[in-house]
């Protein structure tokens, strides 16, 4: 990318890489070697963890067609090195390394969007319609509102004259009082921008696909063994003479292998991509060797701590399956370095550092890879696979067919500190598709009937049917066939609704409704194990139809009877306390 810089630019240039040397030659607690290095590798804070998740270049992603762009990128380097100083030694103390790294990756880029896209040679020539431009490239780009928040917030960083009289910024405030980042990153931010759900049938049929290709791994396996030998003594080329198929071959089988495994960890574990990638090699030989059942790892998302939270997680056999894979596949590469990591880069490929140290750890960028080669194996062609579309088909399918399930307990198996964060999970906009035809069906018909008056539903529901009656009258001068389908179809999809049918009536659930439900356990969804009388007939999500009229006429009268004819004063109170509740439903009034 080439630029127009006069000499006394350069000049200026240089004077100002010169001026804060001395900032970057001094030695900080939270970097390995020196800010001046283009290499930073911040310092690890967990014993065992793969240090390529801690590395970060100050090298321009852009081509430096020139000298005048390579001066004028290590102006904006100079610059951006010495901000992230001033931030991290004044946070390092409660900013986590990885949060560090995070930082510097956004200044970065937004240093290189003012260096190259708007040709600016420093940061005091940046402009507030420089602001405006790059918000609207982020718009363009339709990244999540978190994502452009975070970018945004960087931006915040380079006006820093008020903070840091040690380095000069912005000549402005980029977002003055009424102009908040969170309100701008609203604007121009997409929302539910979040990880794709995989659907049931997706998501099993890739833990399906897993389970075959770790069932036919022993020969690929052994010949991968082979391979390796025939490589020391340099007679590689032998091995497709040997075995009928060539080594590329070889290395396509072992990486789908590799990935099938890590698919079964992942989508039967429901794990973080972190905690993962953190699993230690001796916690996985005590569970292979039968020692334990209980898979031991570390989550820091949510764990308000620098060190970590540990998890336990139960093993299943299909676990320790792909765990005794994955351990007999490393365990080429851990002969040699001893590495306490589970995952490792497999030794099929030479890969290194800048210095030209071998890599070891299997970083995020090869897992993706692995796990992209599996997907497509699988015939999952629809898109890219991650670790966190696990979580949430996880979590989906824990609350599928009629959102059963104890989402306090589910909370905990995924390690969330609070509830919502697990309602974020199970309230995904596509949680519709979860539901088989059949039930989609049912929930439009007894809906469109409701609207129509060929259905009359009463109990506690019935106050929020009448509320809809009113608004679709209100809205329609004719209530035609047509023009309730169209109403029904707002109002489902809207709410998600959904109709999970008993011999005693209808219960009505939604994403929001949940939290209403009176046989709930945790204040969040139905628990309907806890499911009676008394708590049916008092919920504000309970409808009754003529349906089952009789059902709770029989009931009625049995109650009456029992407490009639008791001499137990304990079943006398619970019989009248059940006539009471019954008696609410009305039940004279259906038709």
């Amino acid at each position: 990318m080439k630029s127009k810089v006069s000499t006394k630019s350069i000049e200026v240039a240089e004077n100002e890489k010169l001026s804060n040397v001395d900032i970057l030659s001094t030695h900080k607690n939270w970097l390995v070697g020196l800010p001046i290095s283009d290499d930073w590798q911040f310092e690890e804070y967990l014993e065992g963890q793969y240090h390529s998740r801690l590395s970060f270049n100050w090298r321009p992603t852009y081509e430096l067609a020139t000298l005048q762009d390579q001066l004028k990128w290590d102006t904006w380097k100079n610059f951006a090195k010495n901000l992230c100083v001033i931030i991290f030694d004044e946070s390092h103390s409660h900013i986590k390394p990885i949060t560090n790294k995070i930082y510097a990756q956004n200044i970065k880029l937004i240093c290189q969007y003012f260096c190259f896209e708007k040709n600016r040679l420093n940061i005091q020539q940046v402009t507030k319609e420089d602001i405006l431009h790059f918000e609207r490239h982020l718009k363009e780009k339709k990244i999540s509102v978190g994502y452009t928040e975070a970018l945004l917030t960087a931006v915040q960083f380079l006006w820093i004259k008020p903070l840091f009289a040690d380095l000069e910024g912005l000549s402005f405030d980029p977002y003055p009082v009424g102009s908040s980042v969170k309100l701008v990153s609203k604007k121009i931010g997409q929302p539910n921008c979040h990880t794709t759900t995989l659907l049931p049938e997706t998501g099993l049929a890739l833990i399906d696909h897993a389970l075959k290709l770790i069932k036919n791994s022993t020969k690929t396996i052994e010949d991968l063994g082979d391979y390796l030998n025939l490589k020391k003594r340099h007679r590689s080329r032998v091995f497709k003479r040997k075995h009928g198929y060539s080594a590329t071959e070889l290395f396509k089988k072992t990486d789908l292998i590799y990935g099938a495994s890590i698919v079964l960890v992942l989508g039967l574990s429901a794990m973080r991509s972190h905690e993962l990638s953190g699993l230690k090699y001796e916690d996985a030989v005590l569970i292979v060797e039968g020692k334990t059942n209980c898979l031991t790892g570390k989550v820091h998302k949510t764990a308000n701590t620098i060190t970590g939270k540990t998890t336990e997680r139960h093993v299943i056999n299909e676990i320790k399956q792909a765990l005794e894979i994955i351990l007999r596949l490393t365990s080429h590469v851990r002969k040699k370095n001893k590495n306490t990591l589970l995952l490792l880069k497999l030794p099929i490929y030479n890969s290194a550092n800048s210095k030209g140290k071998a890599i070891e750890e299997l970083g995020y960028q090869s897992l993706y890879k692995i796990l992209d080669k599996f997907a497509l194996d699988a015939g999952y062609v629809s898109g890219t696979l991650r670790p966190h579309m696990f979580r949430r088909f996880f979590a989906m399918m824990w609350t599928w067919r009629f959102e059963l399930g104890d989402l306090e307990y589910l909370s905990r198996l995924l390690y969330h500190n609070k509830g919502e964060f697990t309602n974020a999970y199970i309230e995904d906009e596509r949680v519709w598709e979860f539901m088989d035809e059949e039930t989609k069906r049912m929930t439009y018909d007894i809906f469109e009937k409701m609207f129509k008056g060929e259905l009359h539903i009463i109990g506690g529901f019935h106050k929020t049917v009448e509320s809809y009656k009113n608004i679709l009258e209100a809205k329609v001068t004719v209530i035609s066939p047509e023009s309730v389908h169209d109403f029904v179809e707002r109002v489902i999809d809207r709410n998600n609704y959904s109709i999970i049918p008993a011999i005693d009536g209808y219960c009505f659930m939604s994403k929001s409704r949940g939290r209403r439900s009176k046989c709930s356990t945790n204040g969040l969804s139905p628990d309907y194990s806890n499911r009676s009388e008394s708590t049916c007939t008092s919920c504000p999500n309970f409808g009754v139809s003529i349906r089952s009229k009789k059902e709770w006429e029989s009931r009625l009268n049995a109650h009456y009877l029992v407490s009639k004819t008791t001499k137990s004063e304990k079943l006398k109170k619970a019989s009248d306390k059940a006539i009471k509740a019954i008696k609410k439903l009305k039940l004279n009034i259906i038709s």
